[in-house]
């Protein structure tokens, strides 16, 4: 359940008046203010990453091969204009 603006200072004005100011202050830090399925968690990080790494690795060996195809090509091309 989400949690807007009145809601937040209805509770804060409870605690407020039960804790004080301070306290109250510190209890409501510790409260979400967002529901918990928009906050990506460690676990989430971690899978993103390890994706991250996975897709950069294939495409750095892509570009590996290409280069190497476009290098011996130039160079083959170069022999060849050479023999003429």
């Amino acid at each position: 359940m989400a949690t807007d603006e009145e809601t937040r200072h209805r509770i804060y004005q409870r605690f407020e008046n039960m804790l004080g100011p301070a306290d109250a202050g510190l209890v409501m830090d510790q409260l979400w203010a967002i529901e918990r399925p928009d906050v990506a968690t460690k676990q989430d990080l971690k899978v993103l990453g390890a994706y991250l790494d996975a897709r950069l690795e294939r495409e750095l060996r892509l570009m590996t091969w290409r280069l190497v195809v476009a290098i011996l090509t130039l160079m083959s091309l170069t022999l060849a204009v050479a023999k003429l």
